[in-house]
């Protein structure tokens, strides 16, 4: 079976016409590959093994054909699961959350201090309605009601503004408030508006965290750089 996608290397996601990803702005790989019909039988099997292995960096160019998978490979049964690391360059759980006031997508306003007392998780994804950001939003969605009976509240953070969140929250149904974080004041101050690095490009962008704040306002949970596929199910998982 020979296949060729473009495929972002971070985002684990089709672009087809796009040099950039949407999403994240890594630069974007066509891979050229021979497998076989035993190895893989579907093209988003294909592409999770493909990223998972890294064989866009490896092949070191788009037009580079190479065969996949290794001889003896065989698809494993699950994925393995990806783990999340700790990894944000000035907060740790223990600390102090950041102060700040914001703008959600009703256009109200939420601060730290408005949410003394309560538990919230906070994350922070690159962009609204790209694919892997809906797949966390909708993981998020579906999943309110496990965290409410755990006292948690969520909102969404992204550098997206209000008329953009508000048409994802319509698309998907979402039922949780969005923040428009337009000058990215309030990811710079928890750390996830970095740089980053990807096949040579160097660019600014969000890194996909999560936080989570007690009701003292103190970080209890801090996660950067997280995969968005089967994130909240974790995350339930480590609140509960």
């Amino acid at each position: 079976m020979s296949q060729s996608v473009i495929i972002c290397p971070t985002c684990r996601t089709r672009w087809p016409g796009h040099s950039v990803c949407p999403e994240c702005g890594a630069e974007m790989v066509e891979l050229k590959v021979q497998a076989s019909r035993t190895h893989v039988s579907s093209l988003t099997q294909f592409e999770d093994l493909a990223v998972q292995y890294d064989i866009g960096q490896r092949t070191g160019a788009q037009d580079r054909a190479l065969s996949w998978p290794p001889r003896g490979y065989m698809l494993p049964d699950t994925p393995k699961e990806e783990k999340e690391s700790l990894a944000n360059p000035i907060l740790k759980p223990g600390d102090k959350a950041p102060d700040f006031t914001a703008t959600l997508d009703d256009e109200s306003t939420v601060s730290l201090e408005s949410l003394s007392g309560r538990r919230v998780v906070l994350y922070f994804y690159p962009k609204d309605d790209t694919p892997g950001c809906t797949t966390q939003a909708c993981d998020f969605r579906d999943n309110l009601v496990a965290l409410g009976n755990m006292g948690v509240e969520v909102y969404g953070v992204s550098p997206d503004s209000v008329a953009s969140h508000q048409k994802f929250k319509t698309k998907h149904n979402l039922t949780f408030p969005l923040i428009a974080d337009t000058d990215k004041s309030l990811a710079e101050a928890y750390g996830v508006w970095r740089e980053k690095k990807n096949y040579g490009r160097t660019y600014m962008g969000i890194v996909r965290s999560t936080f989570v704040i007690g009701p003292d306002g103190t970080l209890e949970i801090v996660q950067d750089n997280v995969r968005a596929k089967g994130h909240v199910a974790r995350l339930v998982k480590s609140l509960g």
